[in-house]
């Protein structure tokens, strides 16, 4: 089974950005620990959705196709 690379992306994207919001409400407004968790369920969540989709019947044609 591959994921698709667009997966890895859309993983790289939501997780930094909630990296980021993390660490500001961590360092900066003094959250609890926990907080650190959020990026990794963003991230978790995401790989869901991906490996839980269903394949397109055309989306070999297009990649095929150059589209």
């Amino acid at each position: 089974m591959t994921v698709d690379p667009r997966c890895w992306r859309e993983i790289m994207i939501r997780g930094g950005v909630m990296t980021i919001v993390a660490a500001i409400a961590y360092f900066f407004l003094h959250a609890q620990a926990w907080i650190w968790l959020f990026p990794v369920g963003i991230s978790a969540l995401v790989l869901f959705k991906w490996i839980a989709r269903p394949q397109e019947v055309d989306e070999g044609v297009e990649e095929e196709q150059g589209v």
